[in-house]
């Protein structure tokens, strides 16, 4: 029997989704472990979604990885990621600012009026991010071991 280029793709097109349903379920059934949890580091910085407001009452949280940023101005960047359903999962960002680099954390959780059940969505959100001094000559990476409730 033979494939077309177009039915091949179209296979691996729906194998890539399906896998990367099931990851996103696994990812977002696991729970935190809460006697392993980081040391507490000193956040800087405020922030809010340009998809929303940040959210700070959070529960089960998780750090998600970004995968970009842009700067929106001196003291200000947006950052890129996938998360959640909007009506059961918020985000908010940890900062840390030291001279040579800027560490930003996306943290997913779920809200506290979420419902019972929520739908296997992704969406790709962005958070802005408000930083204490200018962006300057500092790289922007991912900060590890973020504090997380």
């Amino acid at each position: 029997m033979t494939v077309s280029f177009t039915q091949h793709t179209a296979r691996v097109t729906r194998q890539v989704v399906a896998v990367s349903i099931v990851l996103l379920a696994l990812t977002a059934c696991s729970a935190p472990d809460r006697d392993n949890a980081p040391a507490e580091q000193t956040p800087t910085g405020s922030n809010d979604g340009s998809d929303g407001t940040a959210h700070e009452e959070l529960t089960a949280e998780r750090p998600v990885e970004w995968y970009d940023y842009q700067t929106i101005s001196d003291t200000s960047i947006q950052l890129f990621f996938f998360a959640g359903s909007e009506h059961c999962y918020g985000v908010r960002s940890q900062v840390h600012e030291t001279p040579e680099r800027i560490e930003v954390a996306v943290i997913e959780g779920e809200l506290p009026d979420a419902p019972d059940v929520c739908t296997l969505e992704a969406r790709e959100p962005t958070l802005v991010v408000e930083l204490d001094a200018p962006i300057g000559q500092r790289d922007v990476v991912e900060l590890t071991n973020p504090s997380l409730y």
